[in-house]
């Protein structure tokens, strides 16, 4: 059976459902809509960066503060790669409820995952 999933991991690796591997998990987060793009850090900094920049150029100080820089290190961080793939997962394919991702975003390390064991028993 083919995974709902949108990213999964293989051979320690996430990896897209196009198959194209992300080695530095990051993510653009808009705290009113959710994720904005995800990807490999060295092209969502970029794209983060031009956003706010923009934004700010603009006139829309309260648009750029809402996007948030999210970024994933898998050598150094405090998730594993399987939980950081469950997390984003979740992240993408309920964007809408914002709300809860951020809640997650702010959880300590032992109750963040405590609640990415009950989306990996749900299939994410």
């Amino acid at each position: 059976m083919k995974s709902k999933n949108i990213l999964r991991v293989e051979y320690g690796s996430i990896y897209t459902q196009y198959n194209t591997m992300i080695d530095n998990m990051t993510i653009i987060f808009n705290k009113d809509m959710g994720v904005h793009k995800y990807g490999e850090a060295r092209d969502v900094e970029k794209d983060y960066e031009e956003i706010v920049l923009k934004s700010r150029k603009a006139g829309l100080d309260e648009w750029a503060d809402n996007f948030i820089l999210i970024k994933f290190d898998r050598y150094e961080g405090s998730l594993t790669i399987e939980e950081v793939c469950t997390f984003v997962n979740y992240m993408i394919m309920v964007s809408a409820n914002s709300d809860k991702n951020l809640e997650m975003l702010n959880m300590e390390t032992k109750e963040l995952k405590i609640e990415i064991k009950k989306l990996q028993e749900i299939g994410f």
